[in-house]
């Protein structure tokens, strides 16, 4: 096995899927400025892609990217994946942790951008400095478990990313999956991957990146710091998700779609993660080198799974006022293997809910019947759903458009920003997060922007959250998980970042110059995105509910209206 003695190899794999061509290519030096993972990821799909394609078009870009930190230090085994967005129309990415963006990275590629369409499907399977087009006819149709398999059937010892039944039928909200589980979630990508004819990716590299003594050094004082973290620790007992009564008493749970304060304690304990192993067999896994070990899996029926964080339970959960756990399970379970993102799908299911509730939709309309706090059928409709069955084709296209072809009241019941779906954090009781949502290109988005970050220099809430989006997009780009830097979490100040990427790839940055190109990087989503929409400002309004039903906390009503805060930030961002 040959050594990999850089932290970025410089090439890209270009697949050509319409030709059936795969060539190896310089990634251009205008490209290097802009790190790796999300920003490397951005400029290709700017470069390459019209804001006004048609995002399950053939002229549309699938593009998957490490970074230089990827696998080299604690908490940074993730890559990126990026295109059009067929959710919301903007530049769409998602990140995902596992093993699969380290298995990229040895392959001796910094990305892979997918390009075309192909007539028959087919699947990318590269190894040894070789890469290939397999067919993929035998693996169409199949579940996400199933597929992973099958193509290491094939191929023998690999790493395996995939879509489900929900990307080959263009579900505007299917992921792609990789490792078992970890799920590249938001913007829909598995749909546009799924329009391409293309079922999955099987990487085996040769390469491994040789660390520095500097690099070694790094990353034993970065590991002390993260396990000493109370955060960390929990997160390496229950994952996210645990001890959602505390979310409750604060008035950060969502529930009843987002239509409501209160509810049973007992309720949120019940679905808590810390509560799951009295139903499930429960163990910890780890990403590729990292010290944390988050993800929960699951193991019932005979079945070893990943269980439900925190975004799914709220979702799936308490969003719809679900408090029995197995139902949730059940839910979490279906969509892994369809491939479909839970937090969209608990916000569809919760809006359907309301529809019921106010006579806007009927079990004879929709085809199932759907009531507050009842989840035995969440399986059902998330299958009518991936496969596009009955009123399962409308709700496939998002919550936003199934609001708007119902009409009438329906659109105000849609929890949403730019058609990407409230995440399950409160902005009444956390503005910043509100804010955020507000203003992202990509709309409401959890994984951006951050929820404090130690060491960052503060001026207003505004301020603050405009270097938080900034230096997000960098810690996306190294690539690194969100997790390391979060206050809550692992905590490691800000001041790491040009040390961590300065050990790894030799650049010199410092903290101010790396904040400078992660606004460069924020500012090429939002052209893309105010391009691809006909805007001229990307900042919108939350739905009108949080304005007007509060979250009430000691006597205090809480509501957001980013109004109140949008020409602060455009006058921060230079509009």
């Amino acid at each position: 096995m040959s050594n990999f003695s850089g932290s970025r190899s410089g090439k890209f794999l270009d697949v050509d899927l319409s030709s059936g061509e795969l060539r190896t290519k310089d990634i251009p030096p205008e490209a290097m400025k802009f790190i790796g993972g999300s920003g490397l990821a951005t400029w290709f799909v700017s470069k390459m892609v019209d804001p006004l394609v048609e995002p399950l078009g053939e002229k549309n870009i699938l593009v998957f990217c490490t970074g230089p930190v990827t696998g080299a230090l604690p908490m940074s085994s993730r890559y990126v994946v990026a295109a059009k967005s067929p959710l919301n129309g903007t530049l769409g990415d998602a990140d995902a942790g596992g093993f699969w963006g380290t298995e990229l990275k040895a392959t001796g590629f910094d990305a892979v951008v997918v390009r075309g369409r192909s007539k028959r499907p087919l699947f990318l399977w590269v190894r040894d400095g070789r890469a290939e087009l397999k067919d993929a006819r035998d693996l169409w149709g199949l579940d996400i478990q199933k597929t992973e398999n099958e193509v290491k059937k094939i191929c023998g010892d690999c790493r395996v990313l995939s879509i489900g039944p929900a990307g080959e039928n263009l579900v505007k909200f299917a992921v792609i999956s990789n490792d078992g589980g970890r799920v590249a979630g938001r913007s829909g990508l598995g749909a546009v991957m799924g329009s391409k004819g293309l079922k999955a990716i099987a990487l085996k590299g040769e390469h491994r990146y040789s660390p520095t003594q500097e690099v070694v050094e790094l990353a034993k004082e970065m590991t002390r710091h993260l396990l000493e973290k109370d955060g960390i620790k929990r997160l390496s007992k229950f994952g996210t998700g645990s001890f959602l009564e505390n979310h409750l008493a604060r008035g950060n749970l969502p529930l009843k779609n987002w239509g409501q304060d209160g509810w049973s304690e007992e309720s949120a304990k019940r679905i808590s993660a810390n509560r799951l192993s009295d139903l499930v067999r429960i163990k910890m896994r780890a990403c590729r080198n990292c010290p944390v070990g988050c993800e929960k899996r699951i193991e019932w029926n005979g079945v070893d799974e990943k269980g439900p964080e925190y975004e799914t339970i709220a979702a799936l959960g308490s969003l719809c006022l679900v408090d029995d756990p197995m139902s949730i399970i059940k839910a979490n379970r279906s969509c892994n293997l369809l491939g479909i993102d839970t937090i969209e799908a608990g916000t569809l299911i919760a809006f359907l809910m309301e529809c019921f509730g106010k006579g806007i939709l009927s079990d004879k309309k929709v085809g199932i019947s759907l009531s507050w706090g009842q989840g035995e059928n969440f399986p059902e409709l998330l299958e009518m759903i991936a496969f596009r069955r009955g009123f399962g084709a409308i709700l496939a296209e998002g919550v936003k458009r199934t609001a708007e072809s119902i009409g009438g009241e329906a659109v105000g019941l849609a929890m949403h920003v730019k058609g990407a779906p409230i995440c399950m954090h409160d902005p009444r009781v956390q503005p910043d997060k509100g804010l955020n949502y507000a203003t992202l290109p990509s709309g409401a988005y959890h994984g951006k922007g951050g929820s404090g970050y130690v060491g960052l220099r503060c001026g207003s809430m505004v301020e603050e959250l405009v270097k938080r989006q900034n230096l997000a997009e960098v810690i996306d780009s190294l690539v690194m998980c969100s997790f390391a830097f979060e206050v809550w979490a692992g905590g490691l100040p800000v001041d790491y970042i040009p040390r961590i990427l300065e050990a790894v790839s030799g650049m010199k940055l410092s903290l101010s110059d790396l904040e400078e190109i992660g606004g460069e990087i924020f500012n090429m989503k939002s052209s893309f995105a105010k391009a691809a929409l006909g805007r001229k400002e990307m900042g919108e309004v939350l739905p009108n509910r949080f304005k007007t039903i509060p979250r009430v906390r000691n006597g205090v009503a809480y509501n957001f209206q980013a109004e109140k805060f949008l020409d602060e930030y455009y006058r921060i961002r230079g509009r």
